[in-house]
């Protein structure tokens, strides 16, 4: 054999012995996972508290907050919100755990829904996949009254599966009144629907 030839045959031996001796003689192991949706269900979680802190007269302040959507329907999908003026409060008893069971002022006071702007978030996922190149359309409004609802997301079929939304995050904006009465701590509640929708 030539010289040439046995120094070819001994580099391919020296390649193939470290791949080798990679594997052990130990079993492999891989861990499976899945998550099981339910099927034709279309649904809507968001965070349940938002707390704008201490906040001054004219001041404005934004809160992100989560909303996540399961859709496993055939089609698109719309978010509304309705909601009530901010109310003054004060809690109605306190002790080691917190406090509960808030209980309007009296006199009560109000700021107007108009001063608290919902957006909604967004997700680009399909955006590439749709041929509108918008899966997920964010809309910003105040909260509607029950029976004329604001919309703040629309969505196509695209948008299917069980996912937050967090780029955008879905936000709050709120802005005290010069006219708003102060030492107060003032509440609403907010509600979000979420319903099938066709573009």
């Amino acid at each position: 054999m030539r010289p040439g030839r046995l120094l070819v045959s001994l580099t391919s031996l020296l390649l193939v012995v470290p791949v080798a001796t990679a594997y052990g003689a130990e079993p492999a192991t891989q861990e499976v996972n899945v998550h099981v949706l339910p099927s034709d269900v279309l649904a809507i979680s968001v965070d349940g508290w938002a707390d704008f802190g201490a906040m001054e007269i004219a001041e404005a302040r934004q809160h992100d907050f989560g909303l996540n959507v399961l859709n496993t329907t055939s089609g698109g999908w719309e978010v509304t919100v309705t909601g009530d003026d901010l109310y003054s409060f004060e809690w109605e008893g306190c002790d080691e755990n917190g406090c509960y069971n808030p209980i309007p002022t009296d006199p009560m006071y109000t700021i107007a829904k108009s001063n608290l702007v919902v957006t909604g978030g967004d997700l680009d996922w399909w955006d590439g996949e749709d041929p509108t190149g918008d899966t997920i359309r964010p809309f910003v409004g105040s909260p509607g009254d029950v029976g004329t609802p604001t919309t703040i997301l629309q969505a196509t079929s695209y948008a299917h599966g069980d996912f937050g939304l967090d780029n955008a995050w879905s936000k709050l904006e709120l802005t005290i009144p010069a006219d708003a009465e102060v030492m107060h701590q003032y509440r609403t509640e907010l509600v979000y629907t979420i319903t099938g929708w066709t573009p």
